[in-house]
């Protein structure tokens, strides 16, 4: 069993909550029925999310009374209620953490169904604006990528950095190769064209598509997605 089926057992047995967890061998039918379970799962902590929200309410309401009509006698039984509070926003946190932890890993799990039912891996998707560590005169350049299929292009955001063309883009498995010509700016190539190779080093399926998120290139340069 991998080290994330195990972390998802262990909040089974912490919250007491059982169900049969023993997966199949990893493939279509491992992620389907990942997702089975993690949707029970999320529906248990979402009825437990809501059981402590009405428990916390209630206590707080009982606490105005306390604290409209206080008597030294009852000093005490205020400070018990004000632990309860306490200690149930203490487990909502925890199971509100848990709650989204497990979202993730359902997405993630339906994102794996999707890819090998519509054979939508091959082609990393690498469209979109990219930070980088390129900082010509102290400011980071912005490459905004456009891709169409397994071929893309560049154009950079600098204010230093004009004229710059691109040609010949094209995504190889995880490597991608691109010439480029830079007649104005830092590093100005003139009219001379510049091929330089990368490496996708990180990487995510996002619904069903693998999505590049850190390249590497041959210059040691390094993009990173930029979120919108």
């Amino acid at each position: 069993m991998s080290k994330a089926n195990k972390k998802i057992l262990l909040f089974l047995v912490v919250f007491g909550f059982s169900f049969n967890i023993i997966l199949p061998k990893e493939g279509l039918d491992y992620y389907k029925k990942l997702d089975r379970e993690l949707t029970k799962f999320i529906s248990h902590l979402e009825e437990r999310v809501a059981y402590l929200q009405k428990e916390i309410e209630y206590w707080e309401y009982q606490l105005t009374g306390f604290r409209r009509f206080f008597y030294p006698r009852e000093l005490g039984i205020r400070q018990i209620v004000e632990r309860w509070i306490s200690d149930d926003k203490a487990k909502l946190a925890k199971t509100r953490e848990i709650l989204e932890e497990m979202k993730v890993k359902r997405q993630w799990a339906q994102d794996k169904i999707l890819e090998i039912e519509t054979g939508s891996v091959g082609i990393f998707d690498i469209d979109g604006s990219w930070e980088s560590t390129y900082k010509p005169n102290g400011i980071m350049a912005v490459y905004n990528i456009t891709q169409t299929e397994a071929a893309f292009s560049w154009t950079i955001t600098h204010p230093d950095i004009s004229g710059e063309d691109t040609q010949n883009g094209i995504i190889q498995g995880n490597k991608l190769t691109i010439e480029f010509k830079r007649e104005k700016g830092p590093h100005s190539t003139g009219k001379n064209w510049v091929s330089v190779t990368g490496e996708i080093k990180e990487s995510e399926t996002r619904k069903g598509i693998l999505t590049a998120t850190k390249i590497k290139w041959e210059n040691g340069i390094i993009f990173t997605r930029k979120e919108k």
